[in-house]
């Protein structure tokens, strides 16, 4: 038996094969090795093993500079497989589910182990060539039950692999802008599902804020309401996009709306911090003339009165002094250039006249406003 085993030919699939081999047992194996490699002709294709579950985390988290150093792939070849088969289907539109991929990179010619399989759907998730979408939900980097979703019987079929399609460069940066000269915010991250994350975080953040402006309308009739809601619906809206593509896309389109409804949220904003008080103050007034009964409340009016005149008074004459600072910058530097020439003197007053004529009104209309409001 030995010495047939050891001098027989081998056929695989009809085709005679040489197994150079003097043992009959290493012979055997051998030929089941042939006989395996000619019908999984892309076993090899992976090289680098994962064990558990964990193994997949650990891709996942993994440092985006270290892969970046990494040049080498050992399993690039089965990272193309997967790639180019997701993007086949999805050029089909022919919806693909983590049971799919299974169950054929399972069999011939592949015949991989489901475990490495699903570490390959995690690096491609990883280096942002597919989205991962469990029910209706995009899910993000972070979520841990992802190797459940990725190896689980009761799992697998609702995992939905869908195709990256990547947003230009150009995009990017106009997001980034976006984020610079709208939110005030210049550190965001550079790869596309970072920069989104980055950017809902201080929609949302800015979301609870207005939320807890919009509470202090409770407390009383309050200018800018409305300008609130009309930012609050638009940030709302764009927070609540889940495809990169269209979120970017919708956010670009919505700059300049952003932008308009963003700086009157910052006029109530400074409101509420620096000019609540002196509206509440005429406010008072306005209640108090306008109620049925004011008798008992008649007498704070003097003194109420007398706080809103200062600070009309003060905030008049703070308007009109960085406009006098100029005015009469401009007017020593026609005096300047006026001195450089003999010129007719009635020539020279009708230059000055409407530079003087300007700093008078200005003196003029501060000492009128002085003068009424403090005897009014």
């Amino acid at each position: 038996m030995i010495t047939a085993i050891t001098e027989a030919d081998i056929y695989i699939n009809s085709q005679k094969v040489e197994i150079k081999s003097g043992q009959p047992v290493e012979k055997i194996n051998k030929a089941f090795q042939s006989m395996v490699e000619s019908i999984y002709t892309k076993l090899n294709y992976i090289k680098k093993f994962v064990l558990v579950n964990s193994d997949l985390w650990q891709i996942l988290i993994e440092d985006d500079r270290q892969i970046k150093l990494v040049e080498d792939e050992s399993n690039q070849l089965a990272l193309d497989e997967l790639n180019n088969y997701i993007g086949r289907n999805h050029d089909r539109n022919v919806r693909v589910t983590m049971k799919m991929l299974l169950d054929h990179f399972k069999a011939a010619p592949y015949g991989w182990k489901e475990i490495d399989i699903a570490a390959q759907v995690a690096k491609l998730f990883k280096i942002q060539e597919i989205k991962l979408q469990y029910g209706a939900e995009y899910l993000d980097i972070t979520d841990k039950e992802i190797p459940n979703y990725l190896t689980k019987k009761t799992e697998v079929e609702k995992l939905v692999i869908i195709k990256r399609v990547l947003v230009s460069a150009e995009l990017l940066l106009k997001a980034r802008n976006i984020g610079r000269n709208v939110f005030d915010h210049s550190a965001l991250p550079q790869d596309e599902d970072s920069l989104m994350k980055g950017l809902k975080d201080l929609m949302v953040r800015e979301i609870s804020e207005i939320n807890g402006t919009i509470s202090r309308y409770q407390h009383g009739m309050y200018p800018g309401k409305p300008a609130l809601e009309v930012c609050l619906t638009v940030l709302k809206k764009l927070s609540e996009i889940k495809v990169a593509l269209e979120f970017y896309t919708s956010l670009i389109n919505q700059e300049e709306e952003l932008i308009l409804v963003i700086q009157e949220v910052k006029k109530v904003k400074g409101f509420f911090k620096n000019q609540l008080p002196h509206f509440e103050k005429v406010d008072k007034v306005k209640r108090i003339v306008e109620y049925p009964n004011p008798y008992a409340e008649i007498i704070q009016l003097p003194a109420l009165v007398a706080k809103f005149n200062d600070r009309f008074v003060q905030l008049l004459q703070e308007k009109c002094q960085p406009i006098k600072v100029q005015i009469q910058a401009d007017y020593a530097q026609v005096n300047d250039e006026l001195r450089k020439f003999e010129l007719d003197n009635s020539f020279q007053e009708q230059i000055k006249k409407p530079f003087e004529d300007l700093l008078d009104r200005i003196a003029t209309r501060r000492r009128t406003a002085v003068s009424l409001y403090s005897t009014s």
